[in-house]
């Protein structure tokens, strides 16, 4: 199984937010012995990653065209080639990091061709003491939006705990994502992603809408799907 992490954080080795995540890496690899893990991790201090300008290209014509210049291209075909997507963010008053706003932004057309459709995914927070809930919806929001089905998220407000404490938590989120990667009845679409599907879904199946997210719905055969929890079961597949 392949799992793709980004530590929005540019704090190298120095960073809380990757040394919660690599202990919630370990703890997965040690509890899925019979699927072992391919694991890619890119934080924001080892990228190169540029701000998007806000052109609308990736909106028209489905592409961006700032993937050729820095490191986005191979960010999300490593993401596209994954069964498991954990984004972690530390919290900044109460919001992610702007290195993981970047990622999101560069990414946001994706929310309109769930490009991530069949994937499952994780977030993480890290703060001092407050702030993680606003953080956690936020993320899950948008891996929502992505297609993503997102099993766990993992909240720590690191000066109100104490390391066992911690520890703790970090293993009942390693088990909890377990527990869903074995178990196909635990992972269920939200409202809100069935919602989404069907308001693009009239939108994009319009015949006088001709653009490259409208494209894109009739080339993956979009509309041929009734809700989001049928489009999701056929693109869900673990790979060992």
């Amino acid at each position: 199984m392949k799992v793709f992490t980004y530590v929005g954080s540019k704090r190298g080795f120095e960073s809380k937010t990757l040394k919660s995540v690599n202990q919630l890496l370990r703890n997965l690899s040690e509890n899925n012995n019979d699927i072992p893990l391919d694991t890619v991790l890119y934080s924001a201090d080892n990228i190169d990653m540029r701000k998007c300008t806000g052109c609308c290209n990736c909106f028209f014509n489905g592409f961006c065209p700032l993937d050729e210049k820095d490191d986005m291209k191979k960010i999300k075909n490593d993401m596209l080639s994954s069964d498991l997507i954990i984004i972690a963010s530390p919290v900044y008053l109460h919001h992610v990091s702007g290195n993981t706003k970047t990622l999101i932004d560069r990414l946001s057309h994706w929310a309109h061709i769930f490009k991530l459709i069949g994937k499952l995914g994780v977030t993480v927070s890290v703060s001092s003491t407050n702030g993680n809930e606003h953080v956690d919806f936020y993320l899950q929001k948008v891996l929502s939006m992505f297609g993503i089905i997102v099993i766990d998220s993992l909240s720590l407000p690191l000066d109100l705990l104490n390391q066992q404490e911690i520890d703790k938590k970090i293993k009942d989120s390693s088990d909890k994502i377990s527990q869903s990667i074995s178990n196909r009845t635990l992972i269920r679409p939200t409202q809100k992603q069935e919602f989404l599907f069907r308001s693009l879904k009239d939108m994009y199946s319009s015949p006088t809408l001709d653009n490259a997210e409208s494209n894109y719905w009739a080339s993956k055969d979009y509309f041929e799907s009734e809700s989001f929890a049928e489009l999701f079961q056929k693109h869900f597949l673990i790979h060992d």
